[in-house]
């Protein structure tokens, strides 16, 4: 889904290029679809996403895509969506407590023993111009970890798509990633290609008293 001029519109999917070989394909984040186990999840243009699974602790699931620094550092993102303008992403990685690890560094998988410094959890901030609407940086931040022989390596993604100069920000709304019992259900007016807080109001339905 690509506007006339080739450009990015609302749902389309987001390429990336390979910074080594200069390979274009779909940008793609683990996630689980009818199991825990992980499966690649395209990531659509302004479309907010968190997807969760679980990669088996072998050689290749702690090395392989998406599970080892070295492996998203080579990630360049299509700005525009004609493939022609790529923007390289801004990483930072940190571990389990939120303390910077600098620099970032790549997963190792010892036999028998762990899978060192793997990711198990990302996060993209992809920052849309305000005047042309398209990508104009991206932020992306590593969780590293020391994943035990005998567990599976946990993958914890999470796409959110903001306009440049706007701090990221998490508004929970009814129904993501699900309704709770006795809750209200809450509605969002979308301005642009954003759903402000000030916007965000509980349903409420008509009755024959009113």
């Amino acid at each position: 889904m690509i506007n006339d001029n080739g450009t990015y519109k609302v749902g389309s999917i987001v390429h990336k290029q390979n910074s080594e070989n200069g390979e274009i394909s779909k940008l793609v984040l683990p996630g689980g679809k009818f199991s825990r186990q992980c499966v690649n999840s395209p990531i659509y243009f302004k479309s907010d996403v968190s997807l969760s699974c679980l990669l088996k602790n072998d050689e290749s699931g702690c090395t392989r895509k998406y599970a080892s620094f070295d492996q998203i550092d080579k990630i360049e993102i299509d700005s525009t969506g004609e493939e022609s303008n790529f923007i390289k992403p801004t990483i930072t990685c940190i571990d389990a407590t939120g303390v910077e690890i600098n620099p970032c560094r790549s997963s190792i998988f010892v036999v028998g023993v762990q899978c060192t410094d793997a990711i198990t959890r990302s996060k993209y901030n992809i920052f849309t111009d305000g005047t042309t609407g398209l990508i104009a940086t991206v932020e992306i931040e590593l969780t590293l970890e020391n994943i035990p022989i005998d567990s599976w390596i946990p993958q914890n993604n999470q796409i959110q798509f903001m306009r440049s100069g706007n701090s990221p920000t998490t508004i929970s709304l009814s129904g993501n990633p699900g309704y709770q019992r006795d809750k209200p259900v809450r509605l969002g007016s979308l301005s642009g290609d954003e759903i402000f807080e000030s916007n965000i109001f509980k349903m409420k339905l008509m009755t024959n008293n009113q």
